[in-house]
């Protein structure tokens, strides 16, 4: 039962769910280890306390940074610069994981109001390629220094490329012309089982397929043609050219909710418009099952 003071001599009243709070505050202090400013039960190598992530870690907005834009230091590490600069410790760091997309990453980390994660990016699509570097650098000095920390996430995945062919596996060249042109017919006997099928877009469909396109589903990325193989996945292009990728190499699925992005090794992706009964999108999601 609550106990109430007298009020009118400018004391509060004290409640049984503030002596709870108070007496469960006053059990974790009691708990605390070494000094830690964290109640935690998690050794990592050498007895070092460890942090574990938290599912309930407030999300904060992603930073774009430039390359350089990384610090080590011996107990820990900076991003930004200038004013903008922040410092991550050891200690304090729950979590540093390279997450989907290619080249971003995260950091959760613990301070005296709880725990915050936040995405860093590049600032600019041309520096992917010096950032991915940047994040190579970032989780070197976690290896040598904090390891449990670190997933490597798509760190640990091949860089797997397009690799040009001259036609899906089901067809043939009838006839060339003086042109360079050729006709194309079906083969009686595929080199390779076709599982899946994805015919060219209509004039509508490729119309909205265009309106629909952004920076991270660009237009020019839409495959004209797509074929699945037991072993491949196969994609026309706009200029009739014909490019595969291996099967196994099909890592996860990024979707918008209605366009989808499939991700073969670290980053080689194939944009797939959203498209009612798409065979090819059903058998790419079932492999991932």
């Amino acid at each position: 039962m609550a106990k109430e003071t007298d009020a009118n001599r400018g004391r509060f009243a004290v409640t049984e769910k503030l002596e709870q709070w108070a007496e469960e505050q006053r059990r974790r202090r009691e708990r605390r280890q070494d000094g830690s400013k964290y109640e935690t039960d998690h050794r990592g190598p050498g007895g070092v306390i460890v942090i574990p992530p938290s599912g309930e870690a407030e999300r904060l907005g992603t930073v774009k940074l430039r390359p350089d834009d990384f610090v080590p230091e011996p107990t820990g590490f900076s991003m930004g610069a200038g004013v903008y600069q922040a410092g991550y410790k050891f200690k304090d760091i729950a979590e540093v994981a390279a997450v989907d997309p290619w080249p971003g990453f995260e950091i959760e980390w613990r301070h005296s109001g709880g725990a915050s994660r936040r995405r860093f990016e590049p600032r600019f699509r041309k520096e992917r390629e010096a950032w991915a570097e940047t994040v190579e650098q970032i989780f070197a000095h976690l290896a040598d220094r904090f390891p449990h920390v670190a997933k490597r996430g798509w760190l640990d995945a091949p860089d797997v490329k397009w690799e040009e062919v001259g036609l899906f596996p089901d067809e043939r060249i009838d006839d060339i012309d003086q042109r360079g042109g050729y006709r194309l017919s079906a083969k009686e006997a595929p080199s390779e089982e076709i599982l899946a099928r994805r015919d060219a877009p209509k004039a509508l469909e490729a119309m909205m397929d265009w309106l629909a396109s952004s920076p991270d589903y660009p237009w020019r990325e839409h495959p004209y043609e797509v074929v699945v193989s037991v072993s491949h996945v196969y994609v026309r292009r706009r200029d009739e050219r014909v490019y595969r990728l291996p099967v196994d190499a099909l890592r996860l699925a990024l979707t918008n909710g209605d366009d989808y992005a499939f991700i073969f090794g670290r980053r080689t992706r194939l944009l797939l418009p959203h498209r009612k009964g798409c065979e090819v999108t059903r058998a790419l999601n079932a492999l991932l099952r």
